[in-house]
């Protein structure tokens, strides 16, 4: 039963991710932010962080409009459910599918749930994130996906839609 439904769980997550990449076509057209890619050193990685940009500073400036808008910088702060945590408002869930990720690229990293509160670490997940998720995505698909997660930057489109609106302001 558990591996019925952890096949369904990860079925779901690439056909998310393949409508992620489909719509990401259209949106790297017409935003033209992210079409020249540079590696990223993580200092606690053996291995180089691939992300989509035109330089490494290029991504930070996404970061940090996502940092401020997320926590206005704060890195103990927590939402109100109290299930997202830090300066990128990162849940336990996103911190398990960090480790996951890590796992299957063979790197012997573990992240704990405290990790969120520390900028650094939780800047390495986020890159991390998007490097599995989204090695040829515009920074609006990063962004709405961070906010609303992969699929749900389609089921809520508008919350998600929002929420990059607050993000281009601080860019």
């Amino acid at each position: 039963m558990k591996v019925k439904l952890l096949f369904i769980l990860v079925l779901m997550l690439n056909i998310a991710t393949a409508f992620a990449l489909k719509e990401n076509k259209s949106l790297v057209d017409s935003t033209n932010n992210n079409v020249y890619g540079t590696s990223v050193n993580i200092d606690s990685l053996p291995i180089k962080v691939k992300v989509f940009c035109r330089s490494n500073t290029e991504i930070y400036k996404l970061i940090d409009a996502m940092i401020y808008v997320e926590s206005r910088g704060n890195d103990t702060i927590h939402n109100k459910s109290g299930n997202c945590i830090g300066a990128l408002q990162e849940t336990k869930t996103l911190v398990r599918d960090v480790n996951r990720i890590l796992k299957l690229w063979g790197v012997n990293k573990t992240y704990h749930y405290v990790d969120r509160k520390n900028r650094s670490k939780s800047i390495e997940m986020f890159l991390i994130i998007n490097t599995y998720y989204h090695k040829n995505s515009s920074w609006e698909t990063i962004a709405k996906s961070w906010n609303q997660g992969i699929g749900g930057m389609f089921i809520y489109k508008q919350k998600a839609e929002n929420y990059w609106k607050l993000v281009t302001k601080r860019l």
